[in-house]
Order: structure tokens, then sequence, then C-alpha cells
């Protein structure tokens, strides 16, 4: 993490023996969502975030295992109230329902209908929308050149 004040100086968010990565905050950004090995396979956690009083630390704290199964790619959608992810090898998204107050929960794991197809690589393929209803997936070319149409400034239509 770095700090936009004081020294500017980066801290790392968990120092562990495991390999941790895709590292999202909360829309609050009082908790990240994160995958890890530590189970023996890519899962996603969550852990709260908060610093020490002098802000050059993360305070330990606790954790929570969201995925069921090999999972990578996490993503909240824009109210915190739901967490997604990517499962593999299938490629399914998968919801799960999370709840902050008064305590932590996270909801059971269930697919959401939509695939990101295995074989596209490790980099975000999808993403939805604010009120996660829509989903955009990157989806393989299969030796196809189709056309497609661009549109800027799609914005200023709208006022017409």
């Amino acid at each position: 993490m770095l700090p936009l004040e004081g020294g500017k100086k980066p801290i790392p968010f968990l120092t562990t023996e495991f390999d941790e990565q895709a590292a999202r905050f909360s829309p609050d950004g009082h908790w990240v969502a994160y995958v890890s090995n530590e189970s023996g396979q890519p899962e996603v956690y969550v852990r709260s975030f908060s610093m020490n009083s002098a802000g050059t630390a993360m305070v330990a704290s606790a954790k929570w295992q969201i995925s069921d199964g090999f999972a990578q790619r996490p993503r909240w959608r824009n109210d915190g109230r739901e967490l997604y992810y990517r499962s593999f090898p299938d490629g399914r998204l998968m919801g799960v329902g999370i709840t902050t107050s008064p305590t932590f929960r996270a909801g059971k794991p269930r697919p959401l209908g939509v695939v990101v197809p295995p074989g596209i690589g490790l980099a975000l393929t999808w993403d939805s929308t604010t009120d996660g209803k829509r989903f955009l997936v990157v989806l393989p070319d299969k030796g196809k050149t189709e056309p497609y149409t661009v549109l800027l400034n799609w914005q200023a239509g709208l006022k017409k």
C-alpha cells in the first residue's frame, strides 16, 4: 500500500509465507478482498483494513475465506454487499452476499450464470456494472474478424 500523506513510504498489506495477489478494497475502504494459496490452492479471502496509529503498518485482523474452491480475481459490487470472483477451471463467475454490520458475514457462493472462458490468461477479463446486474466479459477471438463500432462521447447524445 502507498499512503498518499506523510512520508509516502510503501507498506506491505500482508506478509506471509503464502502467495497473496489481486487485492481489492471494498467501496467503503474498510475491507480488502484478495487471493491467497494458504489452503493449498488459490482462494478468495477478506480482511478488515486498518492501520496502526502511526500509519506505518497494518494491524493484524481476522480473515474470512469467501470462496469454496479454486478462485481468482475478486471484485466488489459498488455497494459492498456482494463480492464476485472467477472460479477455476470452469471460469464461472460466482457471487457471495456480504454483510459487514454489526459483524462481518459472508453468504454461500453461488454461480451467476456468466462464464469467463478458460485460456484467456490471468488478466482481468471481466467486470460488472455498479449494481451487479450486468457483466462484461472479454471472449477469445476464434479466428473470426468481425467489425465492431466504438461510440465515443455517447453521454452527449443523452442530453438531446
